[in-house]
């Protein structure tokens, strides 16, 4: 099933509203460092209800001389499991940049190079989301929307062989 690349705020509400199982959210605000903006700091202070944090600082190639090169397969395999993703989890994606498509897109742009092609970006990101007076919340993640992940399997067929031949399942346990 294909899904659109930009979601509006309004789209999104309503989906939160009707409880989607496959819906997730992910904040994934990053800063340049002459900035001086801490992201992790600014999602615990406020973001979409039921986000969750997409660190780029920590999904990365830690062994490249290189920053912000794609983890290995298995890697981001955990790092997306730890966040809740599954095999049908339609993920949404935003920033809390001017605009709201600064770092969103690229991790719109990663899952999709792993073979995930159910994601979308917010329109506008989380300043659209407060420009129209939905909701926010603060305070820690919600732990309890990862009950019941395992077993989840996450197909990763992009990489490793550019789609080519059988594709690569990494199994999220």
């Amino acid at each position: 099933m294909s899904v659109s690349t930009l979601v509006k705020a309004q789209w999104l509400r309503q989906m939160m509203l009707q409880k989607s199982k496959y819906l997730r959210v992910l904040d994934t605000s990053w800063h340049l460092p002459n900035e001086n903006r801490d992201p992790k700091k600014e999602f615990l202070a406020h973001r979409v209800p039921g986000a969750k944090f997409f660190d780029i600082e920590e999904c990365v190639d830690n062994s490249s001389l290189y920053e912000h090169m794609l983890p290995s397969t298995e890697d981001f395999s955990n790092y997306v499991r730890s966040l809740g993703l599954k095999n049908d989890s339609h993920v949404i994606v935003y920033d809390n940049n001017s605009g709201g498509l600064f770092s969103a897109p690229r991790v719109w742009w990663m899952l999709r190079a792993f073979g995930h092609d159910r994601v979308s970006i917010l329109d506008g990101g989380f300043p659209k989301w407060c420009a129209e007076g939905y909701p926010v919340e603060s305070g820690p993640e919600n732990a309890t929307a990862l009950e019941g992940l395992s077993g989840a399997e996450l197909i990763i067929s992009k990489l490793n062989g550019g789609g080519r031949g059988k594709p690569q399942r990494c199994y999220l346990v």
